[in-house]
């Protein structure tokens, strides 16, 4: 007979407690028999039951649930504590209505491998002092592995080295994984990158760094990989500099002195057409149209002006008139503009009695006409306009203004703006040997002695004017001196720098010339004695003589300058005209005989006409027209020049540009080069 006691019915018996279990048995044959059992109590220990394990899979990292105690000797039955435990792989928070919950340590279970398991087991004390367990169990996963390091490196261009370095190293939590960097070789855009042992070494190929520009970066980026596959990018930054850019091309040249002259000139057709009575001319070139203005010495005063077509033939614009016999003064376009003169105080006689060589000026940007009355002493000032019409705007009689005069003859005279804005106009005096230094206003008209006049040589009767070095110069031609003055800016008035001695007759003329280069120089011619003399200005002041032409030269003739080649017209003895310039050694280099147009004293006006034609133009006389082609004879070089830039960025041209040389002036148009030298410059 076996006896099993039940715990629930004697659980709540203590130590000190007895009790007794009578058992009545029936036997087959009705027979009865007890048997009684005596039970000792005992004190028992609180029983744990419900959510006292727990298992948490890969990537879970909280768990939770109930459990309750109990104690059957215990009236009141125990509770769990409300705690933190702190276990190997997580920690367990109980709460005295028996639940729990448990959460991960990440960093303590990165050390078990893939599905590996282990158990936290938390031993948890309850209120009545019996200690409980409560087990989780936590499952490991597969943790990447790290690479760390150095992963990135900077080099420049044209660095010393061009090296950049760096140190991996790979680790693994997991205690079972001990995975290793491959070594490798492998080529970028920019350098070779070379991993060895964990230690990568980039080398940058610097003829691929050159198109980057100043400040410019690129990356080169490469990929490391890892035994258990992972991989890491290690990126190489590279800065670019600024590279010089090259030229290639032709860089040299040569030329050879052409002793033929810098250009010639050779002759069309001739026109011939009306004849006209006039006794001076000179031109001007108003809105890239060219006019001749003609004047009369008679006493009834005659100005004519002519626009030059582009065929070499020419239309009268205006013409003034003046009429002594009447005592009037008209122009054809504006008709009587007597009126007008007499009140602003002109005499009428100012615009005739000797018309002679007059100068043209654009003042203030207004075509301006000084038209000198010889006879009268007087100059008269008149508006040109774009379309060649005359208008008058002022003047001044001055010829008998001083006192102990000769004369009251006045010739030719020029304007000289200084720097401060006044305008001076010097005037000839031939009478008396002087040259008078006036004033003009622009807006008003208005022309005014200063009162100083300068003794100038006998008979002096031509002006011209330049600035070389700095300084500007007047320059006077009378029959037996060329005078050179130094201008004073402050007040007009002329220092005598140096004269020269020579014998050029009664009618003689003074022009000056400055070539592109700066050279100056000065021609004094002499009709009556037909006469010319070359002269170089000095930076000094002074002047040297470079040649001397027995010819034609006329007292009117003056240098014109066409498309940089600088051309003297003048009669020639044999009938017709020469053409000069300043050849080699700055001497007189003949260009052309034209034998076409007359001998009248009135020298012919070289002109360029609106469409570029050149033409020599005579309105004296007999009209004669005839077209000239100038052929450059300039010793030239060429060559064509490339300009490259690394610096992918930049792309460099070269700047069209003209520049002056001591021989030649270069000019480079898109690369190409062409020097064209200066014949004058040359010495033999």
């Amino acid at each position: 007979m076996v006896y099993t006691l039940n715990r629930d019915d004697s659980g709540y018996l203590t130590a000190s407690d007895t009790v007794t279990d009578t058992l009545t048995l029936t036997a087959t044959d009705g027979t009865q028999q007890q048997i009684t059992i005596s039970i000792t109590g005992t004190d028992t220990t609180a029983i744990i039951s419900g959510n006292k394990q727990s298992t948490l899979l890969k990537t879970e990292t909280t768990a939770s649930g109930t459990v309750s105690l109990f104690d059957p000797d215990a009236s009141t039955q125990p509770t769990l504590p409300n705690q933190t435990h702190i276990g190997t792989y997580g920690t367990l928070t109980t709460n005295s209505d028996g639940t729990w919950s448990y959460v991960v340590d990440p960093s303590a279970i990165k050390a078990l491998n893939d599905d590996e398991q282990t158990q936290d087991t938390f031993a948890v004390t309850a209120s009545d002092g019996s200690e409980h367990q409560i087990i989780i169990t936590v499952t490991g996963d597969e943790d990447a592995s790290v690479i760390s390091g150095v992963t990135s490196g900077s080099v420049a261009e044209d660095d010393a080295d061009l090296i950049a370095q760096g140190q991996l190293s790979i680790t693994d939590e997991d205690t079972n994984d001990s995975p290793s960097l491959i070594n490798t070789t492998l080529t970028g855009q920019y350098g070779t990158f070379d991993l060895n042992n964990g230690h990568w070494t980039f080398t940058a190929n610097n003829s691929a760094l050159q198109p980057l520009d100043q400040g410019q970066t690129a990356q080169d980026t490469f990929t490391v990989n890892a035994s258990d596959g992972n991989s890491e990018l290690v990126t190489i930054t590279l800065t670019g500099v600024e590279d010089a850019s090259s030229v290639g091309g032709t860089h040299t040249g040569s030329v050879t002195e052409n002793s033929l002259g810098p250009f010639s000139i050779s002759a069309g057709a001739l026109a011939t057409g009306a004849t006209t009575t006039s006794n001076t001319s000179s031109h001007i070139q108003i809105a890239g149209v060219p006019y001749i203005l003609t004047t009369n010495v008679g006493y009834n005063g005659l100005v004519t002006f002519h626009r030059v077509e582009n065929d070499g033939s020419v239309t009268e614009s205006d013409r003034m008139f003046y009429d002594s016999s009447q005592g009037t003064v008209a122009t054809t376009l504006s008709g009587s503009i007597t009126s007008d003169v007499q009140s602003f105080g002109l005499p009428l006689d100012a615009l005739g009695n000797g018309l002679t060589a007059s100068n043209i000026y654009d003042v203030t940007g207004q075509t301006t006409l000084f038209l000198t009355s010889q006879n009268s002493g007087s100059i008269s000032v008149w508006h040109i306009s774009d379309t060649g019409e005359l208008s008058f705007h002022g003047g001044k009689t001055f010829g008998h203004s001083q006192p102990s005069t000769n004369g009251g003859i006045v010739r030719e005279n020029i304007l000289y703006e200084a720097p401060g804005g006044t305008f001076y106009i010097y005037a000839t005096r031939p009478q008396n040997d002087r040259i008078d230094v006036l004033t003009y206003n622009p807006t008003t008209g208005a022309i005014s002695e200063t009162g100083t006049t300068i003794s100038a040589g006998d008979n002096v009767s031509s002006l011209d004017l330049l600035t070389h070095g700095g300084n500007t110069y007047l320059f006077s031609a009378s029959n037996d001196t060329l005078n050179v003055y130094a201008i004073d800016e402050s007040n007009g008035g002329l220092t005598l720098e140096t004269s020269n001695t020579f014998d050029l007759g009664s009618n003689h003329s003074v022009n000056t010339h400055q070539t592109e280069n700066g050279d100056s120089f000065i021609l004094a011619s002499g009709d009556d004695n037909k006469i010319s003399h070359l002269y170089q200005l000095e930076n000094d002041g002074s002047i040297t003589q470079r040649d001397s032409l027995d010819s034609g030269f006329s007292y009117h003739s003056s240098p014109t300058e066409v498309d940089n080649h600088l051309i003297f017209v003048c009669e020639s003895e044999s009938g017709g005209v020469d053409l000069f310039t300043i050849g080699a050694n700055h001497r007189f280099q003949h260009l052309k005989h034209l034998s076409g147009f007359d001998n009248d004293d009135a020298v012919p006006q070289l002109v360029v006409t609106e469409n570029g034609n050149f033409y020599l133009v005579d309105i004296n006389g007999v009209f004669t027209s005839q077209a000239l082609t100038i052929t450059d004879l300039t010793p030239q070089a060429t060559g064509t020049l490339t300009i490259s830039d690394p610096d992918a960025n930049d792309t460099p041209t070269f700047q069209n540009t003209n520049v002056d040389g001591t021989y030649g002036s270069l000019s480079l148009t898109d690369g190409t080069w062409f020097i064209a030298q200066q014949h004058i410059a040359l010495r033999p």
